[in-house]
C-alpha cells in the first residue's frame, strides 16, 4: 500500500510529492482516497512518456509524467501550507508488477472504506 504526500506551494510553484509504502492499517483515516477522470487517451503510469503531451510532476525527486486531468486534480488538492496525504491508482499501485496489481485491486474496498474522504474530480 503506498500514500502520495503533495507536498505544500503555490499554484505557480511545481508540484512536488512523495510516494511511499506504509502500512493500511497504520494509516486508518489518514488519507484520502481520489478518484478522477482519465484523458482521452489514457495510457498506463507506467507508459506514459515525457514531452509537451504529458505534464510532470516531481516525485521522490524524479520527474515523472503523468495524465493533464492527474495534473489537475492534485494542483486543486494541494494545500498552501502544509502536506496532503492521497491514495491515486495511478500513481499507487506498480501496474508492471502482476502481483502487486492483483492484491491492490483486491484491497480497493479496504482502500477507499479506510480514506478519511473520497474525493471525485470530474475535470
Amino acid at each position: 500500500f503506498r500514500l502520495l504526500k503533495i507536498l505544500p506551494g503555490t499554484s505557480k510553484e511545481k508540484l512536488q510529492c512523495h510516494l511511499r509504502v506504509c502500512s493500511m492499517r497504520d494509516n486508518r483515516g489518514a488519507y484520502e482516497a481520489v478518484l478522477y477522470v482519465w484523458g482521452t487517451g489514457a495510457t498506463e503510469h507506467s507508459q506514459l512518456e515525457t514531452g509537451p503531451a504529458y505534464p510532470i510532476i516531481e516525485c521522490n525527486g524524479e520527474q515523472v509524467p503523468v495524465e493533464a486531468t492527474l495534473y489537475t486534480t492534485l494542483h486543486q488538492l494541494r494545500r498552501a501550507s502544509s502536506k496532503r496525504a492521497v491514495w491515486v491508482d495511478s500513481l499507487c499501485i506498480d501496474r508492471s508488477n502482476a502481483r502487486e496489481l492483483s492484491q491492490q485491486l483486491a484491497a480497493l474496498f479496504d482502500i477507499y472504506r479506510n480514506a478519511f474522504s473520497v474525493f471525485m474530480w470530474l475535470g
